[in-house]
């Protein structure tokens, strides 16, 4: 509890969202109630909807307070052993206490890609079979939808747009959704199985995100490290402002960066983007010796099932008719 005294369930930086779980239809704008219990409810609990990110991410925060509080009050079980303090924290990480809406352990990511045709029929499948029988345990089978228009819509309403999360293993390097598709960019990067092969789950991956610029309401998407092959990758996305920058902003910025002798680096316009055959852009990847150009990993798959292919620059543009 010393650990949890310092920590959030949701925080803001600048236009960043972080949070452990997904930020989906069922999670975004809800917020349980103090009473929830840590059981397999025969229909959902009471919770309350609220309009605005800072509001959902205070109260969130709020609640894991009052939990922890009511936990230093009455930890131990009571005399039926019913019911212990601090129990909705309990709830919270649990999907099916939560009726599927749990910000901790809802998430993104199946096949080694950010989302899968796949995924969509699942979730569809498995929301109307827990509706239908009463069955909390069918959101087990749900990963989120990160292309949700609605959901991207009130995010941006909020300022926010990217999101941070983690919770749900991608592989050897985060699960990217470029801003392009929906105006929010999304990366999931639990990478705890990212070599199922070595002894450590791990291996010889190393993956970073990080987020770098001048202030924290212009930042980019950093995600650079090693595979589980050994080869290393490297890609910078786009800034990530807010709608139409005044001109002479980026007239100061460029006349800065030639004034200190430096190039802006571009962004690269293709990882977290899905190409037509239902592949995403996962990593670019640096040429290795002997080679001339970087090559782009590219994933598909379902469940715990990944297929990873790789493509230059060129034949990413031209399947995305771009060329």
């Amino acid at each position: 509890s010393n650990y949890l005294r310092h920590a959030c369930v949701a925080a803001v930086f600048g236009q960043t969202l972080f949070a452990h779980g997904a930020v989906d239809a069922r999670t975004a704008g809800y917020v349980p109630d103090d009473s929830t219990r840590f059981c397999l409810p025969a229909a959902p609990q009471a919770g309350r909807m609220v309009d605005s990110v800072s509001e959902w991410v205070d109260a969130l925060n709020g609640l894991l307070e009052r939990g922890l509080a009511d936990h230093a009050a009455r930890p131990e079980w009571d005399a039926e052993r019913a019911t212990r303090g601090g129990e909705v924290l309990l709830a919270l990480q649990n999907r099916d206490a939560m009726w599927g809406r749990s910000i901790v352990s809802n998430s993104y990511a199946d096949g080694g890609c950010i989302t899968t045709e796949s995924a969509a029929r699942v979730r569809e499948a498995a929301l109307a079979d827990a509706e239908a029988r009463a069955d909390p345990s069918a959101f087990a089978a749900v990963a989120s939808d990160p292309l949700d228009a609605g959901v991207a819509a009130w995010l941006l309403r909020g300022g926010i747009r990217r999101v941070v999360v983690g919770h749900k293993p991608s592989g050897d390097c985060a699960a990217v959704l470029s801003a392009s598709h929906t105006g929010v960019e999304i990366v999931s990067a639990d990478t705890c199985y990212a070599d199922p092969r070595a002894a450590d789950r791990r291996g010889a991956s190393v993956s970073h995100v990080l987020l770098r610029g001048g202030s924290l309401e212009e930042m980019q998407t950093e995600l650079f490290g090693t595979l589980a092959t050994g080869a290393r990758h490297r890609a910078l996305l786009p800034v990530l402002r807010r709608p139409s920058p005044a001109p002479w902003r980026s007239l100061l910025q460029c006349l800065a960066a030639a004034a200190g002798g430096r190039r802006e680096e571009e962004p690269d316009p293709l990882v977290g983007r899905r190409l037509p055959d239902g592949r995403w852009v996962k990593a670019r990847v640096l040429p290795a010796e002997g080679q001339a150009e970087a090559r782009y990993l590219c994933c598909s798959g379902s469940g715990r099932r990944v297929e990873h292919s790789y493509l230059g620059a060129g034949e990413c543009r031209r399947l995305m008719g771009e060329v």
